[in-house]
């Protein structure tokens, strides 16, 4: 297998993500040449090149704001309690256009963790990108460009980023290397490496252009959000590092899923699950206009159009590509299992994800709450006055749960319990595509 060179982004908080990617990128046995990072993947990165992942994982799984920044007149424990964004936003933003915050945790976290004998030692190459503010100049600098002792000076130079006080290296003040480079492609193009795998954690900062039209680049992004930059939490960090872990395995073709981690069944499953239904059929097709009360072959209102646009615009979201046969079930499978509940970071085939819908659902509709909620959704739907939903969820009749498993029947004649189909599909989408996927599996031979 050809070596790989690792561009890794900046994104503060986010960067956890990053130590999900490498510690997928190990399973899969890729040989990693060199990483380049900017701010927080400046930072992963030589603990890359060290090879310390064990040291990397207890240091993000256990992070708290404490061990980046000095939290002076702990404002952002105050901020953290204000409920108003705008009031949160003030207090933060009063301590940045001051004089910006202590970063000296940071370095002694820093100084603790890299051993710079062992950056430079390694056999893997190793950069960072910072901003110099003499003269507004981008700094890139390989390990054999920073000067001896200085290696932890510009790991915290390059990540530096603007809420923090700009640091000064030899009477010259740098900050974050966003400013620069946040995904730093261009350093590893220029060095002559032809196959980069880029990890982006959507951080904020300049990505620089640079023609790849002779590079192999595979780009892996976060498919989730990782919340904010300054966000230094370990629970935080455990579900970043494993969307950065499963995301990986999907772009390495190893597993597949929008959400979920799906893999390719094997033939005994598929011999065992055949009754559940993997592709859309035509019928299907048919039954999913039956179960809004409509005739594939007749022309639809404006209304219905828009009814069945909204359902089939939340399944393509659940989609890397466009649906197909072989895809929208899959799609829809995903929607189901996430409104239900179902336990996202694991891997599962198509046929076992459905087992545990199905699961789900008989524990749910056997359960005295649901048979009471059943009742309120009834009376519901039968009260004369005009149908609503709160989408927001604010009343007792939004439980997306128990609306996923409310009838799931194909078709059904009553016009009342149509209208109401119709109302939670503009209405709510996803549960709508869900409580259709559901029928779609009871209605299949075995059930």
């Amino acid at each position: 297998m050809e070596d790989y060179a690792i561009a890794l982004g900046g994104g503060g908080a986010r960067g956890g993500y990053e130590i999900g990617v490498w510690k997928a990128l190990k399973e899969l046995g890729i040989p990693i040449a060199a990483v380049a990072g900017t701010s927080v993947g400046a930072l992963n990165g030589a603990v890359m090149v060290q090879d310390d992942f064990d040291r990397a994982y207890e240091l993000w799984t256990s992070m708290t704001a404490e061990r980046i920044i000095n939290l002076e007149n702990d404002i952002f424990i105050k901020a953290g309690k204000k409920k108003n964004r705008v009031e949160k936003f003030k207090l933060v933003k009063q301590v940045i256009s001051s004089k910006g915050l202590d970063q000296s945790p940071l370095k002694q976290l820093i100084s603790e963790i890299i051993d710079e004998n062992r950056v430079r030692n390694s056999q893997m190459d190793f950069g960072i990108v910072t901003f110099r503010l003499s003269g507004l100049k981008p700094v890139k600098l390989f390990k054999e460009d920073i000067p001896t002792g200085k290696l932890v000076d510009y790991l915290i130079a390059s990540s530096c980023f603007p809420a923090f006080k700009p640091y000064e290296i030899d009477n010259n003040k740098y900050i974050d290397g966003g400013f620069a480079d946040n995904i730093p492609i261009s350093m590893l193009v220029e060095k002559n490496y032809k196959n980069i795998i880029s990890v982006d954690v959507s951080g904020p900062g300049r990505v620089k252009k640079v023609d790849t039209s002779s590079v192999n680049i595979i780009y892996i992004k976060n498919s989730d959000d990782l919340g904010g930059i300054l966000e230094f939490d370990g629970e935080r960090s455990k579900f970043n590092i494993e969307l950065g872990y499963y995301d990986t395995l999907k772009t390495f073709s190893v597993l597949y899923g929008k959400k979920y981690c799906l893999l390719a069944p094997n033939k005994s499953e598929e011999v065992i699950c055949s009754s559940y239904p993997e592709k859309l059929e035509r019928k299907d097709l048919i039954n999913f206009y039956l179960y809004l009360g409509l005739n594939l072959d007749d022309k639809m209102s404006a209304r219905d159009k828009f009814i069945t646009h909204r359902v089939i615009k939340a399944i393509k979201l659940y989609s890397d590509k466009p649906l197909n046969a072989d895809n929208t079930l899959t799609a829809m499978a995903e929607i189901c299992a996430e409104l239900v509940g179902i336990e996202r970071f694991r891997r599962y085939t198509y046929y076992e994800l459905v087992d545990k819908i199905i699961s789900e659902y008989k524990a749910s509709v056997s359960d005295k709450d649901f048979a009471v909620y059943s009742k309120l959704i009834h009376r519901f739907i039968r009260r004369d006055s005009s149908i609503t939903f709160d989408i927001d969820g604010n009343t007792p009749l939004i439980n997306r749960k128990y609306l996923v498993f409310f009838m799931p029947q194909l078709t059904v004649n009553d016009q009342k319990v149509i209208k109401y189909r119709k109302l939670l599909s503009a209405a709510l989408p996803k549960v709508s595509a869900a409580n259709l996927f559901l029928s779609f599996i009871l209605s299949a031979p075995s059930y």
